[in-house]
């Protein structure tokens, strides 16, 4: 392991265990799921997973965030232990900060976890820098490296006609060319116009190549009081600050940009009623030089008369290189009994792929939650679902809350 990292780590532990033995104020997490299910070869599994997260504050308002995951993966069939989020929180000034720890970042169109330091030093509550640096970290990555590292700088402000950010950084990789990118943002609405219109427009630009690799825009506005309508782009290549094999993957389905056009309605005829339309169209070049699209259709209604009483269908469609889908869901809530809210959900799927997969797939899931006390709660979830991959998936997760 990496000298520097160990050193890091510890610095990190020691920080990290002074915080926790001094806190005012605890609260803990801990889920666990059991579960069976048989795949397509006829074979038996019974995954187990446990999860546990801590939050604590001080009385100087420093606060620590642990997420740690154990599991017998169904896909490496061997226990393994994940470290999801662990950061400590130290204010700076009255509203500056800097975060130390595993964390998750997002910096123009990349997002990724981070094994580092980010610093925000803000001058308002609507402009301020932000400085990050440290060694980037995928989910699946098991041990500490320093490989792929990021170093970056960003700056936001609200103005009172427009809220502008601009952004760079670097990406230090092992046996690769280093990756220098920047990006800009800039968001504007007319609220005092008849339509409302608002605008949200994204760049990056390669500053090695001098191109723009990336573009998205998203133009809202309300022609009606209970329409709202959302025209997008984008043109997007795959996220830079994915680790491990993403290049490589990236490559097996698109060599060029990923251009998505898309329209979204929106119908609210009263506040207890919603109705939504989307689509997307996308298009790409495959690695075999053809021009491929996908199509994706979906509409959504909901009503919800009260606070824990709801009615959601879902249906929709979606088409790519690989094939067709057809799909459908119904997800009912509702307080049971005055103080147990309930959800439930069945879902229908008609799938044809190119490789001769044609089937109805199905699922149905519930959950319920018992307040046992002010500070403990427990959560019953069941799922059970057969499709192209599983002749029968079932899990049963029990959820234990209680607060420090």
């Amino acid at each position: 392991m990496n000298k520097k990292y160990l050193a890091l780590s510890f610095f990190f532990f020691i920080i990290f265990i002074i915080i926790t033995t001094t806190q005012a104020y605890y609260t803990s997490e801990t889920s666990a799921s059991f579960g069976y299910y048989q795949d397509n070869e006829k074979s038996s599994h019974f995954p187990v997973y446990l999860y546990w997260n801590l939050n604590t504050t001080s009385h100087n308002d420093i606060t620590t965030a642990v997420d740690v995951g154990v599991n017998n993966d169904a896909v490496y069939e061997t226990w393994r232990f994940y470290i999801y989020h662990a950061s400590t929180t130290i204010p700076l000034f009255e509203i500056s900060k800097i975060q130390l720890g595993r964390q998750f970042i997002a910096d123009g169109f990349e997002v990724g976890l981070l094994d580092g330091m980010a610093t925000y030093l803000n001058w308002s509550e609507n402009g301020g820098i932000v400085l990050t640096g440290g060694a980037l970290h995928s989910v699946e990555q098991l041990s500490f490296s320093f490989d792929n590292q990021l170093y970056g700088l960003s700056a936001f402000q609200d103005f009172s006609f427009f809220t502008g950010r601009l952004g760079y950084f670097m990406n230090v990789r092992e046996d690769k060319e280093t990756l220098h990118l920047t990006h800009a943002a800039i968001a504007k609405s007319w609220d005092s116009l008849f339509w409302k219109p608002s605008i949200l427009a994204k760049a990056q630009m390669n500053l090695e190549e001098r191109d723009i690799e990336q573009t998205s825009a998203d133009f809202q506005f309300s022609p009606w009081s209970p329409f709202q309508i959302t025209l997008n782009f984008a043109s997007q290549k795959r996220n830079h600050l994915m680790v491990d094999d993403a290049e490589l993957i990236y490559s097996l389905f698109a060599t060029s940009a990923q251009k998505t056009y898309g329209f979204s309605l929106n119908l609210l005829p009263h506040e207890t009623t919603h109705f939504q339309l989307t689509s997307q169209l996308l298009l790409y070049d495959s690695p075999a030089k053809k021009d491929e699209e996908g199509l994706h259709e979906r509409f959504i209604a909901s009503w919800h008369p009260k606070d824990f009483f709801a009615i959601n269908v879902t249906g929709g469609y979606l088409s790519s290189y690989g094939g067709h889908t057809w799909y459908s869901s119904l997800d009912f809530k509702k307080t049971i009994f005055r103080t147990l809210p309930l959800q439930f959900e069945v879902g229908a799927e008609r799938i044809e792929k190119l490789n001769s997969i044609q089937m109805w797939a199905f699922h149905s899931r519930a959950n319920i939650l018992f307040p046992l006390s002010t500070r403990l709660s427990l959560k019953l979830l069941g799922e059970i679902e057969r499709n192209h991959i599983f002749d029968i998936d079932a899990k049963a997760v029990v959820n234990v809350t209680y607060y420090l």
